[in-house]
Protein backbone atom coordinates (compact mmCIF):
# COMPACT_ATOMS: atom_id res chain seq x y z
CA UNK A 1 0.00 0.00 0.00
CA UNK A 2 1.33 3.77 -1.03
CA UNK A 3 1.39 5.72 1.31
CA UNK A 4 -0.59 9.37 1.00
CA UNK A 5 2.24 12.14 0.88
CA UNK A 6 2.16 15.81 0.58
CA UNK A 7 5.39 18.37 0.03
CA UNK A 8 5.40 21.96 1.38
CA UNK A 9 8.04 24.16 -0.04
CA UNK A 10 9.74 27.25 1.77
CA UNK A 11 12.25 29.38 1.87
CA UNK A 12 14.44 31.85 4.80
CA UNK A 13 13.57 34.98 5.06
CA UNK A 14 16.22 35.80 7.59
CA UNK A 15 19.46 34.09 8.84
CA UNK A 16 18.42 30.64 10.77
CA UNK A 17 20.26 29.40 13.77
CA UNK A 18 19.62 25.64 13.54
CA UNK A 19 21.76 23.80 15.04
CA UNK A 20 22.73 19.87 13.92
CA UNK A 21 22.99 16.96 15.87
CA UNK A 22 26.05 18.31 17.82
CA UNK A 23 24.11 21.31 19.14
CA UNK A 24 25.45 24.93 18.51
CA UNK A 25 28.73 24.71 18.57
CA UNK A 26 29.04 23.35 15.08
CA UNK A 27 27.41 24.27 11.41
CA UNK A 28 23.50 24.99 11.03
CA UNK A 29 21.22 22.84 8.89
CA UNK A 30 18.18 21.64 8.67
CA UNK A 31 16.85 19.04 10.44
CA UNK A 32 13.63 17.21 10.48
CA UNK A 33 12.93 17.14 14.72
CA UNK A 34 13.33 20.99 15.16
CA UNK A 35 10.52 21.14 12.36
CA UNK A 36 8.66 18.55 13.73
CA UNK A 37 8.86 20.60 17.17
CA UNK A 38 7.66 23.77 15.92
CA UNK A 39 4.53 22.29 13.80
CA UNK A 40 3.53 20.37 17.06
CA UNK A 41 3.65 23.55 19.09
CA UNK A 42 1.07 25.10 16.80
CA UNK A 43 -0.93 21.63 16.21
CA UNK A 44 -0.92 21.97 19.98
CA UNK A 45 -2.19 25.49 19.88
CA UNK A 46 -4.80 24.76 17.33
CA UNK A 47 -6.61 21.02 18.36
CA UNK A 48 -5.15 20.65 21.87
CA UNK A 49 -2.54 18.72 23.79
CA UNK A 50 -4.53 15.65 23.29
CA UNK A 51 -4.69 15.77 20.02
CA UNK A 52 -1.03 16.68 19.41
CA UNK A 53 0.23 14.20 21.38
CA UNK A 54 -2.19 11.53 18.89
CA UNK A 55 -1.23 12.63 16.05
CA UNK A 56 2.56 13.61 16.34
CA UNK A 57 2.86 10.45 19.34
CA UNK A 58 4.32 10.84 22.97
CA UNK A 59 6.36 9.03 25.15
CA UNK A 60 4.45 9.97 28.78
CA UNK A 61 0.45 10.31 27.42
CA UNK A 62 -0.50 6.38 28.08
CA UNK A 63 -3.12 7.39 25.55
CA UNK A 64 -1.04 8.08 22.67
CA UNK A 65 1.61 5.81 21.10
CA UNK A 66 3.62 6.45 18.05
CA UNK A 67 3.48 9.34 14.95
CA UNK A 68 0.50 8.89 12.81
CA UNK A 69 2.17 11.21 10.33
CA UNK A 70 5.81 11.04 9.46
CA UNK A 71 7.79 14.50 8.14
CA UNK A 72 10.93 14.05 5.80
CA UNK A 73 13.01 16.52 3.97
CA UNK A 74 13.03 16.18 0.09
CA UNK A 75 15.04 19.40 -0.49
CA UNK A 76 17.58 20.65 1.33
CA UNK A 77 20.32 23.22 1.12
CA UNK A 78 24.32 22.46 2.38
CA UNK A 79 24.89 22.89 6.10
CA UNK A 80 26.02 26.73 6.50
CA UNK A 81 29.30 27.51 8.92
CA UNK A 82 28.71 31.74 7.54
CA UNK A 83 27.86 33.74 10.80
CA UNK A 84 25.05 35.49 11.15
CA UNK A 85 24.56 38.14 14.35
CA UNK A 86 22.75 36.40 16.82
CA UNK A 87 21.83 40.31 18.48
CA UNK A 88 21.81 42.42 15.51
CA UNK A 89 21.12 45.26 17.28
CA UNK A 90 23.48 44.85 19.79
CA UNK A 91 26.79 42.70 19.08
CA UNK A 92 27.83 42.23 14.97
CA UNK A 93 29.58 38.71 16.64
CA UNK A 94 27.19 35.35 15.71
CA UNK A 95 27.20 31.93 15.27
CA UNK A 96 26.67 29.85 12.12
CA UNK A 97 23.17 30.00 9.90
CA UNK A 98 21.47 29.27 7.20
CA UNK A 99 21.07 32.44 4.84
CA UNK A 100 18.24 33.86 3.48
CA UNK A 101 16.53 32.97 0.46
CA UNK A 102 17.63 28.94 0.96
CA UNK A 103 14.76 26.72 -0.34
CA UNK A 104 13.69 23.46 1.31
CA UNK A 105 11.09 21.11 0.88
CA UNK A 106 9.38 18.94 3.67
CA UNK A 107 7.29 16.03 2.77
CA UNK A 108 4.63 14.98 5.15
CA UNK A 109 3.70 11.19 5.12
CA UNK A 110 0.67 9.90 6.49
CA UNK A 111 1.09 6.67 8.41
CA UNK A 112 -0.92 3.61 8.87
CA UNK A 113 -3.54 4.69 11.95
CA UNK A 114 -3.55 8.21 10.89
CA UNK A 115 -7.71 9.27 10.36
CA UNK A 116 -8.99 11.73 7.96
CA UNK A 117 -9.31 14.36 10.35
CA UNK A 118 -5.58 13.56 11.52
CA UNK A 119 -4.52 13.78 8.36
CA UNK A 120 -6.30 17.15 7.84
CA UNK A 121 -4.92 18.50 10.82
CA UNK A 122 -1.30 17.93 10.54
CA UNK A 123 -1.71 19.75 7.57
CA UNK A 124 -3.39 22.98 9.33
CA UNK A 125 -0.66 22.38 11.44
CA UNK A 126 1.86 22.27 9.12
CA UNK A 127 0.56 25.53 7.08
CA UNK A 128 0.01 27.81 10.30
CA UNK A 129 3.96 27.23 11.01
CA UNK A 130 5.00 28.31 7.64
CA UNK A 131 2.36 31.67 8.02
CA UNK A 132 3.20 32.16 11.54
CA UNK A 133 6.12 30.31 12.27
CA UNK A 134 9.73 30.17 12.04
CA UNK A 135 13.03 27.63 12.94
CA UNK A 136 15.69 27.67 15.50
CA UNK A 137 17.27 29.48 18.25
CA UNK A 138 15.88 33.37 18.45
CA UNK A 139 13.30 32.36 16.54
CA UNK A 140 10.61 34.57 18.62
CA UNK A 141 12.40 37.40 17.39
CA UNK A 142 12.25 36.42 13.74
CA UNK A 143 15.49 34.66 12.86
CA UNK A 144 14.59 31.82 10.99
CA UNK A 145 11.52 33.10 9.24
CA UNK A 146 10.13 30.79 7.26
CA UNK A 147 7.54 31.33 4.15
CA UNK A 148 6.10 29.25 1.49
CA UNK A 149 8.42 29.17 -1.59
CA UNK A 150 5.35 27.55 -3.94
CA UNK A 151 3.30 30.38 -5.10
CA UNK A 152 1.11 29.78 -2.43
CA UNK A 153 1.71 32.79 0.01
CA UNK A 154 -0.57 35.42 0.85
CA UNK A 155 0.30 38.64 -0.37
CA UNK A 156 -0.99 41.30 1.87
CA UNK A 157 -1.65 41.50 4.94
CA UNK A 158 -5.59 40.80 5.29
CA UNK A 159 -4.92 37.44 3.12
CA UNK A 160 -2.76 36.02 5.48
CA UNK A 161 -4.69 37.00 8.63
CA UNK A 162 -8.09 35.58 6.98
CA UNK A 163 -6.09 32.44 6.14
CA UNK A 164 -4.68 32.07 9.37
CA UNK A 165 -7.98 32.33 10.65
CA UNK A 166 -9.63 29.91 8.06
CA UNK A 167 -6.48 27.39 9.39
CA UNK A 168 -8.08 27.98 12.80
CA UNK A 169 -5.28 29.97 14.94
CA UNK A 170 -7.14 32.42 17.59
CA UNK A 171 -4.40 34.58 18.45
CA UNK A 172 -4.59 38.08 17.31
CA UNK A 173 -2.20 39.09 14.62
CA UNK A 174 -0.63 42.92 13.71
CA UNK A 175 1.45 43.24 10.61
CA UNK A 176 3.49 46.42 9.86
CA UNK A 177 1.95 48.52 7.37
CA UNK A 178 3.13 49.73 4.96
CA UNK A 179 5.05 46.77 3.77
CA UNK A 180 8.16 47.64 1.74
CA UNK A 181 9.59 50.43 4.04
CA UNK A 182 12.23 47.88 5.61
CA UNK A 183 14.05 44.76 4.21
CA UNK A 184 13.75 41.39 5.96
CA UNK A 185 17.49 41.97 8.01
CA UNK A 186 16.10 45.60 8.94
CA UNK A 187 12.62 44.05 9.91
CA UNK A 188 14.41 41.42 11.97
CA UNK A 189 17.15 43.91 13.65
CA UNK A 190 14.24 45.98 14.86
CA UNK A 191 12.56 42.15 15.83
CA UNK A 192 15.78 41.36 18.21
CA UNK A 193 15.40 45.25 19.80
CA UNK A 194 12.98 44.63 22.80
CA UNK A 195 12.89 45.39 26.50
CA UNK A 196 13.07 43.82 29.62
CA UNK A 197 9.52 42.56 30.81
CA UNK A 198 9.05 39.38 31.45
CA UNK A 199 5.36 39.59 30.97
CA UNK A 200 5.44 40.52 27.57
CA UNK A 201 9.51 39.28 26.24
CA UNK A 202 10.26 36.46 29.21
CA UNK A 203 13.28 35.84 30.23
CA UNK A 204 16.82 34.24 29.42
CA UNK A 205 19.39 32.63 32.58
CA UNK A 206 18.86 30.61 34.95
CA UNK A 207 15.18 31.02 35.16
CA UNK A 208 14.39 31.46 31.45
CA UNK A 209 10.82 31.91 30.71
CA UNK A 210 9.27 31.56 27.08
CA UNK A 211 8.55 35.15 25.33
CA UNK A 212 4.91 34.74 24.57
CA UNK A 213 5.14 37.24 22.40
CA UNK A 214 6.52 36.19 18.79
CA UNK A 215 7.72 38.01 15.91
CA UNK A 216 8.37 37.13 12.36
CA UNK A 217 9.66 38.50 9.11
CA UNK A 218 6.77 37.83 6.29
CA UNK A 219 6.91 38.57 2.16
CA UNK A 220 3.98 40.34 0.60
CA UNK A 221 3.72 41.42 -2.78
CA UNK A 222 4.46 45.50 -1.63
CA UNK A 223 7.88 44.35 0.39
CA UNK A 224 8.52 42.80 3.55
CA UNK A 225 6.32 43.17 6.59
CA UNK A 226 6.62 42.23 10.45
CA UNK A 227 4.05 39.93 12.21
CA UNK A 228 3.47 40.11 15.71
CA UNK A 229 1.30 37.58 17.26
CA UNK A 230 0.33 36.33 21.50
CA UNK A 231 -1.56 33.49 22.76
CA UNK A 232 -5.14 35.21 23.37
CA UNK A 233 -5.63 36.64 26.75
CA UNK A 234 -5.75 40.38 27.94
CA UNK A 235 -3.31 42.18 30.23
CA UNK A 236 -3.59 45.29 32.26
CA UNK A 237 -1.22 47.86 30.58
CA UNK A 238 -1.75 51.54 30.73
CA UNK A 239 -4.71 51.46 32.79
CA UNK A 240 -6.58 49.56 30.72
CA UNK A 241 -6.99 45.92 29.19
CA UNK A 242 -5.43 45.49 26.18
CA UNK A 243 -4.48 41.97 24.08
CA UNK A 244 -1.41 41.25 25.48
CA UNK A 245 0.21 41.96 21.74
CA UNK A 246 -1.09 44.72 21.65
CA UNK A 247 0.00 46.06 25.11
CA UNK A 248 3.95 44.59 24.00
CA UNK A 249 3.61 46.74 20.75
CA UNK A 250 2.68 49.81 22.72
CA UNK A 251 5.42 49.48 25.12
CA UNK A 252 8.21 49.24 22.34
CA UNK A 253 6.58 52.36 20.34
CA UNK A 254 9.29 54.46 22.77
CA UNK A 255 12.64 52.60 21.56
CA UNK A 256 13.64 54.37 18.24
CA UNK A 257 13.78 51.06 16.19
CA UNK A 258 10.11 50.50 16.96
CA UNK A 259 8.81 54.27 16.94
CA UNK A 260 8.32 54.38 13.15
CA UNK A 261 6.50 50.92 12.37
CA UNK A 262 2.71 51.51 12.08
CA UNK A 263 0.45 48.34 12.99
CA UNK A 264 -3.04 47.00 11.10
CA UNK A 265 -5.48 44.53 13.46
CA UNK A 266 -7.06 42.64 10.67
Amino acid sequence: MKLQTLGFRFTLLTPCFSGGADGKAGASEIRVPPIRGHVRGWHRELFGVKESNLVWGSASDPASAGSRVALRLLETAPASVRNAPVLPHKFPAGRPALMPMANFTIEMQRLVGCSNDNWRHAERSMRTWLLAGCLGYRSNRAAGSVWPADGSAPTNGAKLVEELRSLGLKWPVRVSDPPGELDAIELRKTASDTISNRQFFGAAGDERVPSPVRFKVVSFAGGFALLATAPPREVSAEGKKQHLVDAALNALKHKQAWSGLQWKAF
